[in-house]
């Protein structure tokens, strides 16, 4: 889930002036700190040298640094290659040298976009390697260096390469004294820009930045430059000697022989000490005090839960009295079942109807907004197998999305072999931002401002219709589940919105404002909500409840079935299911545990609750079995407490005492 880039210039080549590649190496790497800006990389070389710079720092910085300038200054040559990464955080930390890319292990050099998900199992398999590091891309340098020990050609040990790890790549390997340079994908997730005169390409993870380079030096407009996407599954193999790049599948079993010409080099390892470096938040020992935070999760759940067994519910659906607005007729059912209005389903021909009005105008392709939840999953598995498109899969990361739902998107996106739109947030700022707004809400907690957690994340709809707009492809299919409506955290912000089956978010003018309201009133009441977070939250409202949200929504047209959808992405995927709860719903959500526990405890009711009253309603669950349901899933889940506090770097414990001591009878809202 990062941006990888390079460019090759052979001497022979004079489309290009130095001063003109340096630019564009430098574009380029602007272009992919979109998709992380935790660290970055770059490693130069030609037939006698090589430098290699990487720091825990966004490429803005690496590239205004004069490790970086030391590295663009390489003697003369026959060529010259640079490769550049710019990295979000997966797995090891970016504070770690050895986990920041170019990932280097037994003189190979890797950079990787992607999750790769079997590292373990395959460090099993091959027992005489012995891993090292963190990363995951660890696993790719070990395994090439090991095939070409063995006098492996480059073809074959790519081959074996691909058929032994899982999950999404994006690779490009070479070795210290190679002769050439290899990119490999499994998700189609790399662009090249060549002169097919050659001599000269250039490469990046997604066709909209390669676009910008050309807009940015017109000369890569010329007739003789051509972009191509490098297709799931296949290789490029570019010759340092002669300039010349071959593709090839990486099934192709029959690929000739690609021999490596040797070219020693000798390797400087660039001091990037004095450096500025992305600033995580202060890391704080969550586990230290775990038995102690258990207890006291149990105790506030416990006393949630008796007092949830005396309220009042909804004979019909399950909303107890605590649901803001709620009110009960003489026969105990509440005024959201007699309002709601069961949904009718628009039909799968209409569906394809309009899938066939847009491959007429668009193609096979189509953007597909893409969480790595259940539903976005589902959503993407229909798409590239039901409805025969070639998505491309958007995803904005703000830094809560959990390791298990990256592996998510990584297992889907690889399977499916779909190509991925990543925005990553500057995910150490959002996650002060959280930490700040979630420390104020702590000393005077009010129900009605817990969504201020996740208004990080709203920025998403600007960004979907962003990439539409770039892209030229304006259709969006959405996998919005109309039944997972939490209207509730409306009530408790004194908002009466009703039971509407509405766009996400669309609320209206009216409601809205006094939405707005209620936040400005507690902002002056609580001035700790006036902090470096602001504007994040300003934004977060603007795309909420501004942008235009015009997309395909996939389930106003097919039946949501919730035992299908979870069935189809574990058997057909081996998608990954959280170990603290039974639930497939938001699972990959760092957020959800913490304010699922504090509405628990605050009110006795729950997403989980609404959600499964609509199912009720819609005649799709007996209230039996949707009581049964909320008792399971409502319980507290203190393995994602621990990392929601970890990574925004405070004490899970004194959050949760301090949920467990708020006043516990709030206002119950009545229409």
């Amino acid at each position: 889930m990062c941006g990888i880039l390079g460019l090759y210039q052979h001497n022979t080549n004079k489309a290009v002036s130095a001063e003109m590649r340096r630019g564009i190496i430098e574009a380029l790497f602007i272009e992919s700190q979109s998709r992380g800006k935790d660290s970055s990389g770059i490693l130069t070389l030609n037939d006698t040298q090589m430098r290699l710079a990487k720091h825990s720092c966004n490429a803005a910085l690496l590239i205004k640094s004069k490790p970086f300038n030391h590295a663009m200054t390489l003697e003369p040559s026959p060529y010259t290659m640079t490769i550049g990464h710019s990295r979000m955080e997966t797995n090891g930390s970016f504070l770690v040298p050895e986990n920041n890319q170019p990932v280097t292990r037994d003189d190979v050099f890797t950079i990787h976009n992607g999750i790769i998900v079997n590292t373990e199992q395959i460090w099993t398999t091959v027992p005489h390697l012995k891993k090292q590091f963190q990363v995951d891309t660890e696993i790719v340098s070990a395994l090439w260096a090991d095939s070409m020990k063995k006098g492996s050609d480059v073809a074959l040990a790519v081959n074996r390469l691909c058929k032994l790890i899982e999950g999404s790549f994006s690779l490009g390997i070479i070795s210290k004294d190679g002769g050439g340079f290899l990119l490999t994908t499994n998700t189609g997730s790399l662009y090249l820009l060549s002169d097919v005169n050659s001599g000269f390409f250039l490469y990046a993870s997604e066709e909209l930045f390669i676009r910008n380079i050309q807009e940015k030096f017109p000369a890569l407009k010329a007739a003789n430059f051509i972009v191509q996407q490098l297709a799931p599954n296949h290789l490029a193999y570019l010759d340092f000697k002669t300039g010349s790049m071959r593709i090839s599948s990486v099934n192709n079993i029959n690929l000739p022989v690609i021999s490596e010409t040797k070219a020693p080099r000798t390797l400087e390892v660039l001091d990037m000490s004095g450096i500025e470096s992305s600033v995580p938040l202060p890391k704080v020992s969550n586990r230290t005090d775990l038995a102690e935070l258990i207890r006291e999760v149990e105790k506030g759940f416990s006393e949630a839960k008796i007092k949830a067994k005396s309220l009042r519910r909804c004979t019909k659906c399950v909303l107890p009295e605590t649901m803001p607005f709620i009110r009960f007729d003489a026969a105990g059912i509440c005024n959201y079942c007699y309002r709601y209005q069961k949904r009718e389903l628009l039909g799968t021909a209409k569906l394809q109807t309009a899938i066939e009005a847009h491959k007429k105008k668009f193609g096979e392709k189509i953007v597909l907004s893409f969480s790595g939840g259940r539903d976005s999953s589902f959503a993407l598995h229909y798409a590239v197998k039901e409805l025969g498109l070639k998505p491309l899969a958007f995803s904005y990361d703000w830094g809560m999305l959990t390791d298990l739902g990256r592996r998510n998107q990584a297992r889907m996106i690889g399977s499916l072999g779909v190509e991925h739109i990543l925005v990553s947030a500057d995910i150490q700022k959002k996650r002060q931002n959280i930490s700040k707004n979630v420390a104020a809400w702590l000393k005077k907690p009010v129900l009605g401002l817990i969504p201020l957690f996740m208004a990080g994340d709203k920025q998403y709809f600007y960004y979907l219709n962003r990439v539409r707009t770039l892209t030229g492809i304006d259709t969006a299919l959405y996998a919005e589940n109309a039944l997972e409506k939490t209207d509730f955290k409306y009530g408790f912000a004194n908002v009466d919105i009703g039971t509407h089956f509405g766009k996400g978010y669309d609320i209206g003018l009216s409601k809205s404002a006094q939405l707005a309201w209620f936040y400005a009133y507690h902002f002056i009441a609580n001035p700790r909500y006036i902090n470096a977070s602001i504007l994040d939250t300003l934004g977060a409202y603007l795309s909420s409840y501004a942008v235009p949200k015009e997309y395909l929504y996939l389930f106003n047209y097919i039946p949501w079935i919730e035992d299908e959808i979870t069935n189809t992405l574990v058997d057909q995927y081996n998608w990954e299911l959280a170990p603290d709860t039974k639930s497939s719903w938001r699972i990959g959500d760092g957020t959800q545990a913490f304010y699922n526990y504090v509405y628990y405890v605050g009110s006795c009711l729950t997403e989980h609750d609404t959600f499964r009253s609509n199912q009720i309603r819609e005649g799709s669950m007996d209230r039996e079995t949707a009581l049964a349901l909320i008792e399971r899933d409502n319980q507290p889940r203190v393995e994602s407490l621990v990392w929601y506090f970890d990574v925004i770097g405070l004490s899970a414990l004194d959050a949760v005492k301090r949920v467990n001591n708020m006043n516990k009878q709030p206002q119950l809202h009545k229409g």
